[in-house]
């Protein structure tokens, strides 16, 4: 058997002893990185590597490129909105509907369409089938590997998660300094984070989200949890308010999806003004330092976006609550 096929069986079998064990909704993620040195070296100094990536779910895998700085994700999240799993749940009857951020949820209640265990969902799709990632590599166009959880995904972007490990000096510090950002950006689920050294380390690298990074750290800073509270009193109230906005913004299901121009022409059609403002205390007035159009901008940079796609309501609402945007109306 090859690799790939060995790595199949073994997702598959590991998928079979827990399902024997859990009940109905209890699941799993997972991923795995095989890095093997191409000559006689440790991986963490051959100059040349094969990495296989063998994962279900939304567990990622991200290198990160020494020529240019950037995120490389070597993985693609197991969720309904990738046409093959989207097509392979209705194939066996499962249906899909949307989550409080706008999420795709399979049969309401998985957000992943790949999951060991998970029995109830099996009856609709779940699979373990892992998807295989081969690359080869020269060692010196690699500075390090990471692996992490939807806890850091959900918060962080791919880019600020490779930035974030760029100036430490160990991985140890590094997959750290990660779980600390994720806490300080308000995530609230499984945290984990691995960083594994490859040849490329200590290159030196722009920093390519150090504006936005520190900008929301700004927001969830010493004045208060604030969690893109804005200038209102409370969580709840701030998200009373993104609801609302957002749903008139796309005109309660009228528009599924808005480009930037369309963006604008919906803000101007209904006095729509959207700004990020500082941290402060309930109570306090606002100091606002993005206007609308810089808030805009800043939805495609935060989600890694060009600014000639468009976006959806969840896509909207997770850029709002990154950023921590705040809404006001003339009318």
């Amino acid at each position: 058997l090859s690799l790939e096929q060995r790595l199949v069986l073994s997702f598959l079998k590991s998928d079979l002893d827990i399902t024997k064990v859990l009940r109905y909704h209890d699941g799993s993620t997972g991923s795995i990185a095989l890095i093997e040195p191409m000559n006689g070296n440790p991986f963490w100094a051959s100059p040349q590597l094969a990495i296989t990536v063998s994962h279900v779910g939304d567990t990622r895998v991200i290198l990160c490129n020494t020529q240019n700085g950037k995120a490389d994700t070597l993985t693609t999240d197991h969720h309904p909105s990738i046409k093959k799993e989207f097509d392979r749940i209705r194939k066996y009857g499962g249906f899909f509907t949307r989550d409080s951020f706008g999420e795709e949820m399979t049969v309401g209640q998985f957000a992943n369409t790949r999951a060991f265990g998970d029995p109830i969902g099996k009856r609709f799709g779940v699979i373990a089938e892992p998807d295989i990632i081969v690359r080869k590599v020269s060692g010196e166009e690699v500075a390090f590997m990471v692996l992490i959880t939807d806890g850091v995904s959900s918060v962080m972007t791919d880019q600020e998660i490779v930035d974030t490990v760029k100036t430490c000096p160990d991985p140890t510090t590094a997959a750290a300094r990660i779980v600390t950002y994720a806490e300080q950006f308000g995530s609230d689920d499984n945290i984990t984070a691995m960083v594994i050294r490859l040849p490329g380390w200590g290159a030196q690298m722009p920093d390519l989200s150090a504006d936005i990074r520190k900008h929301r750290l700004e927001i969830s800073s010493s004045r208060g949890p604030r969690m893109g509270s804005g200038i209102y009193n409370n969580l709840v109230e701030a998200a009373n308010v993104k609801e609302k906005t957002i749903k008139t913004l796309f005109e309660d299901g009228v528009f599924h999806e808005l480009s930037e121009d369309q963006l604008y022409d919906q803000m101007a059609k209904f006095g729509i003004r959207l700004s990020i403002d500082i941290g402060m205390l309930p109570g306090d007035e606002p100091e606002h330092d993005r206007s609308e159009q810089d808030v805009v901008a800043m939805f495609y940079s935060v989600l890694n976006r060009p600014r000639t796609s468009v976006l959806t309501v969840g896509d909207v609402k997770k850029a709002w609550t990154l950023l921590g945007v705040t809404a006001t109306t003339n009318q």
